[in-house]
């Protein structure tokens, strides 16, 4: 005879993303506090969002993949280095900018975040026309940044607030 039953489910929860264990067996002392088995959920508790962990790796509730993501509002003038005002930081950096020459900058302190499934994203809010921003991974840790407007490197280009950097790194 089949009876009904109340019962808790208890999700596992920590301090940022889940991992995946080096090992299959949790007693054994080399897992981590972030560690979860295939099958299990995990809710991150500085964010508040929640993970799977199936046959092909973490994904969100959602089913989204993972991504960490770190954001900046970017300004630049003269032969300054960009000012960066960050607005999200779940890849946990610290970012330094420098001016290296016309319209040329670098972000450094990326530590290694930029080795593989990473999408970079420059958005332009400016007083001038015809004006890009280029953005490349120099290194695992830091990134190259140029500016030109019509045609021609320059400073200046990142003249007013509304423009940014986005680095997105997808966890597979």
């Amino acid at each position: 005879m089949c009876k009904d039953e109340n019962v808790r489910i208890i999700i596992k929860q920590g301090s940022g993303v889940p991992t995946i264990p080096v090992s299959a067996d949790h007693r054994n002392g080399d897992w981590i506090a972030t560690d979860i088995y295939e099958g299990e959920s995990y809710m991150d508790t500085d964010t508040g969002l929640v993970y799977n962990r199936g046959a092909s790796g973490i994904v969100m509730a959602n089913g989204d993949p993972v991504k960490l993501v770190w954001k900046a509002l970017v300004t630049q003038s003269g032969t300054n280095a960009p000012v960066l005002v960050v607005v999200e930081n779940s890849l946990n950096v610290t970012v330094v900018s420098g001016y290296t020459g016309v319209g040329s900058y670098t972000l450094s302190g990326f530590d290694s975040n930029l080795t593989s499934a990473i999408d970079l994203h420059g958005n332009i809010n400016s007083t001038q026309s015809e004006v890009f921003m280029n953005l490349v991974a120099f290194t695992s840790s830091s990134i190259v940044m140029n500016t030109s407007t019509l045609g021609a490197v320059a400073d200046d280009v990142l003249d007013t607030i509304g423009s940014s950097i986005t680095v997105t790194k997808y966890v597979i």
